[in-house]
């Protein structure tokens, strides 16, 4: 029998989190810059995946497939910045949405908001699809 009698146990944790759990960019922007926050203990390094998950929009056709998959916080950091390339097409599209998860903390937990809706905006295929006419148009119908 192993006992410590009068021993105190303490764990020292580190949470991480997205800054929002939606976000809103325009098509034509190049990046999209994430924040993410780091509490509780700060003591040690502490890692973070980031996945991103396709919902109406798709990996390497409307936003990047190339992007750091871990996120570091050194010791005493508090914040952090992980960046996604936004494709820019030529076709016309409404809105289209994915996801951003954080997955397999090291040496931290994860709290809300652990992961975010991303809406990819495509104003400029908005302005296109109104019809405008510069005058008035009038016609007259006949009956045969």
């Amino acid at each position: 029998k192993n006992e410590l009698l009068g021993q105190e146990f303490q764990l020292n944790w580190a949470w991480i989190s997205l800054e929002y759990d939606s976000y809103e960019i325009n098509e034509t922007e190049k990046y999209l810059n994430i924040k993410l926050s780091r509490r509780g203990y700060l003591g040690e390094t502490s890692f973070v995946s980031v996945k991103t998950k396709n919902v109406t929009a798709k990996e390497g056709e409307d936003f990047g497939k190339h992007y750091a998959k871990q996120v570091q916080f050194s010791p005493g950091q508090t914040e952090a910045y992980w960046r996604l390339r936004i494709l820019n097409d030529s076709l016309f599209e409404d809105s289209e949405e994915f996801e951003i998860l954080l997955q397999e903390p090291v040496m931290a937990a994860i709290e809300y908001p652990d992961k975010a809706t991303v809406t990819i905006l495509d104003k400029e295929d908005g302005e296109e699809s109104n019809l405008k006419f510069s005058t008035k148009i009038s016609y007259t119908c006949t009956q045969l």
